[in-house]
């Protein structure tokens, strides 16, 4: 494992080294291995080629340094071995630079040789002995027992007998290493010395190693424990918390602390592996990259939505889960995440919320009246491709400037200004598309007249009648006078009051309908069977409560085009909006539910620009609104007449007793109480004399 987790770093180590655990004994400290063992560590041809260097006498001075072995190797070089034991495993260090775990050939000719030299002592201090002591019987006896031991190097020559030198203790570097497991990051914690070359992870209980050095030197690396403690200690502030003995996990979401966390880590000084190797907790630090392709079809368009990162793609399936979750990571398809700015969460999660279904493939179907999410996602993408009908329509919807001119129908006796002339030709853009829209004009701006000139003009052109005109009961007159003064060639039928029920057959008959709003919720099961060419809602805030009666009666009638006049569309909360335009374009903020969670919420609450200019763009196209700030050059220049009219003298007596009456009441209440508590009589005494001054039945009925 230790080794896989070299050759998984990508370090290039003259001494590689691998570590495996013993499942024999080996003796009373005896430095032998069965022949089991011996297997069990090493590949069959690693075994045979070790075999038969030992067979070959090409290993020499094989010395015991406590539970080490130390020797070299004859094979074409001269390699030095080094076996070390940590408890029941073995660790195996060889110059040849052998790339797979366990021992190579020169590993196991050592072992071969430990095994038949049985007699060989463990723990002996070859520094303090002699070498003969060390050494096999034959050679032991060449050397003479007893005799002492120089201390010098074997570089120059690495068959010679073997020197350990111990080296001063050094600070760790401290490595991590990133693996996934079980959906977990896992984080595991090693120490390196010696520059890298020794490794020490959660299994190494040794407090030192002995290693062979570039110049074939066996020195003994001391490990410095406070030092480690210290290293790891300082991981906590990098929310990491210890899973287990040598591992940590970050204690917040994996993928925020990748993109956080890690780069902060290796600006410390900490040397990082594995994570090109992640995946699920894998998170691609670079920008997002949009593609949007608009086609347009006979009833809709479609929209292809391609995302990436790093050219890794992401279904738009994944996308619109992670919005709906309100994620900033989106699953890619290599199993990695990339991360979505926030602008891009706040403008997808008002765009997603019209699609209650979640698309199977990267096309979307967008209907006429969300041309302005399109428009959004054309303007989020790097890269679009938009045919030319898409093209032309977007400009018309942008710029009213590109609706076709129409002509007055004839026999309008009003003479329309220009502004008022451009509400007449948006009417005709939103019956091109389809659209229904609201005219918000400010209050005396004429919108009656713009209507009526388009319910003429569609006799006229023989669109379908009837039309069906919705209005407070106060205005019922008001448009019955309008429509005599302007347009009298309309056929205009007043559906209202207790002798309604004798029009009910013939109102297919009429040109234009005129009704009341509580008629229609007193009359809803009959005229839902009906169809309508136009549905006219004068003052259309009063269906501003999405769940009231008249709300549902009206949204349930069946025409072929809607139109709403309202000068104040919203008057209160964003939930006035959505029972508009679920009248005027039926499904186009989808569910009120999640109209509220996505709209209304985020801007009323949170202030949501992002969201606010959104929901801007989608309404842009189908409310027309000037007010008379933006049209008084247009208007007819403003005459005031200030006329006074005298009371009559027994009116004017009745108000004089009752100033008298009421300033003595309240010079008594003002003395008395201050003015605090003399408010309420000053109030009522206005309030007594305005009332003369109107009249004075108002305040005295006798």
């Amino acid at each position: 494992e230790c080794y896989d987790s070299y050759f998984y770093a990508g370090l290039k180590l003259r001494s590689v080294w691998g570590c495996v655990t013993r499942t024999g004994g080996i003796g009373n400290r005896m430095a032998c291995f069965t022949e089991l063992e011996i297997r069990e560590h090493a590949f069959s041809a690693v075994f045979d080629e070790g075999q038969r260097l030992f067979r070959l006498n090409r290993v020499e001075n094989v010395t015991i340094v406590n539970e080490d072995v130390i020797a070299s190797v004859k094979d074409g070089n001269v390699h030095r071995v080094i076996i070390g034991r940590e408890g029941k495993r073995l660790r195996f260090t060889c110059t040849c630079g052998f790339s797979h775990a366990g021992a190579c050939e020169h590993a196991v000719a050592v072992m071969f040789a430990a095994k038949e030299n049985r007699a060989v002592q463990v723990g002996l201090d070859i520094e303090k002995s002699s070498t003969a002591s060390a050494l096999p019987s034959t050679q032991a006896a060449e050397a003479g027992s007893g005799s002492p031991i120089n201390e010098r190097t074997t570089a120059g020559d690495p068959s010679a007998e073997i020197v350990v030198r111990d080296l001063p203790m050094e600070k760790p570097l401290l490595r991590l290493y990133l693996t996934e497991r079980d959906n977990r990051l896992l984080v595991e914690a090693r120490f390196a010395y010696y520059s890298g070359v020794v490794e020490f992870n959660r299994f190494d209980t040794a407090p030192s190693r002995l290693i062979t050095t570039e110049k074939n030197e066996v020195v003994r690396l001391h490990r410095s424990r406070a030092r480690e403690s210290a290293l790891t200690s300082a991981l906590a502030s990098f929310d990491l918390i210890q899973y287990r003995t040598g591992f940590y996990t970050p204690a917040t979401d994996p993928r925020i602390w990748t993109l956080q966390q890690l780069p902060m880590l290796a600006a410390e000084g900490y040397e990082i592996y594995g994570r090109e190797h992640l995946q699920l907790t894998q998170t691609r630090p670079s920008l997002p990259k949009l593609s949007v392709a608009i086609q347009s079809g006979k009833s809709e368009f479609s929209c292809t939505v391609n995302l990436s990162f790093d050219g890794i793609s992401a279904k738009l399936a994944s996308l619109i889960t992670a919005i709906r979750r309100e994620s900033r990571f989106v699953l890619l398809t290599d199993g990695s995440s990339g991360v979505l700015p926030q602008k891009w969460i706040d403008t997808f999660t008002a765009l997603f919320s019209q699609f209650e279904k979640v698309p199977t493939s990267n096309v979307i179907p967008i209907r006429p009246s969300h041309i302005g999410l399109a428009e959004i996602l054309c303007d989020l993408a790097d890269e679009r491709s938009c045919d030319k009908k898409f093209l032309e329509k977007q400009k018309r919807v942008n710029e009213f400037r590109g609706v076709n001119p129409q002509q007055l129908p004839d026999g309008f006796s009003a003479t329309l200004r220009p502004y008022q002339l451009a509400g007449f030709e948006w009417f005709y853009f939103l019956k091109e598309f389809g659209f229904g829209g609201c005219l918000a004009d400010d209050m005396g701006l004429g919108k009656t007249v713009q209507t009526l000139a388009l319910l003429l003009k569609e006799k006229q052109l023989g669109g379908g009648q009837p039309s069906l005109i919705i209005v407070p009961n106060s205005l019922l007159f008001n448009w019955q006078r309008e429509a005599k003064r302007f347009a009298p060639s309309i056929n205009l039928l007043i559906y209202h009051g207790i002798y309604r029920i004798n029009y009910r057959d013939i109102l297919g008959m009429a040109d234009a309908v005129l009704t009341t709003y509580g008629t229609i919720i007193r009359d809803i099961e009959v005229l839902r069977k009906r169809h309508f060419h136009y549905v006219v809602l004068d003052e259309a805030q009063i269906i501003k409560n999405p769940v009231s009666r008249i709300s549902k009666a009206i949204r349930s009638l069946d025409c072929n085009h809607r139109l709403a006049l309202s000068g104040t569309p919203i008057e209160n909360n964003l939930s006035e909006l959505w029972s508009l335009f679920t009248f005027l374009n039926p499904g186009m903020f989808g569910p009120f539910r999640t109209f509220q969670e996505h709209f209304i919420f985020p801007i009323e609450r949170e202030m949501n620009e992002t969201t606010l200019e959104v929901l801007r763009k989608m309404v842009f196209p189908f409310i027309l609104r000037r007010t008379k700030d933006q049209v008084v050059k247009e208007l007819p220049s403003k005459n005031e007449m200030v006329v006074y009219s005298d009371m009559v003298p027994r009116q004017r007596m009745l108000y004089d007793i009752t100033r008298q009456l009421f300033y003595g009441r309240i010079k008594e209440a003002f003395e008395r109480a201050g003015m605090e508590g003399s408010r309420m009589q000053l109030l009522e005494g206005l309030l007594r004399l305005r009332q003369i001054c109107c009249h004075p039945v108002l305040y005295d009925a006798s």
